[in-house]
């Protein structure tokens, strides 16, 4: 018995049904489907494909942080420190004069 076989016996569970499907792939492989395309349309068919979905490993904990804006944060959240860059940065560009 064919690795290929074995797995499609597993997926389905019953070697009666397993045949079947084969039977219903070799069909397609004839009619010009790639091996690979034709499991995939006879799977998809019998509602056997899950498409797996991809979960994104953060880093560090389960919480999504959002991205931050980049922009400067809000006048009152900032420090002395941070308005006067700000300050400076409005005067180099040219938006005010100091």
């Amino acid at each position: 018995m064919s690795q290929y076989e074995i797995e499609i016996k597993s997926l389905l569970g019953s070697s009666e049904r397993a045949r079947k499907l084969k039977e219903k792939i070799k069909e397609k492989v004839l009619a010009g489907y790639t091996v690979e395309d034709a499991t995939v349309a006879v799977l998809a068919s019998e509602g056997k494909l899950t498409t797996p979905t991809e979960t994104e490993n953060v880093a560090g904990g389960s919480a999504t942080n959002p991205p931050s804006s980049g922009g400067p944060n809000p006048l009152e959240e900032m420090t002395r420190e941070e308005k006067r860059e700000e300050i400076l940065k409005a005067a180099e560009r040219g938006d005010i004069s100091v």
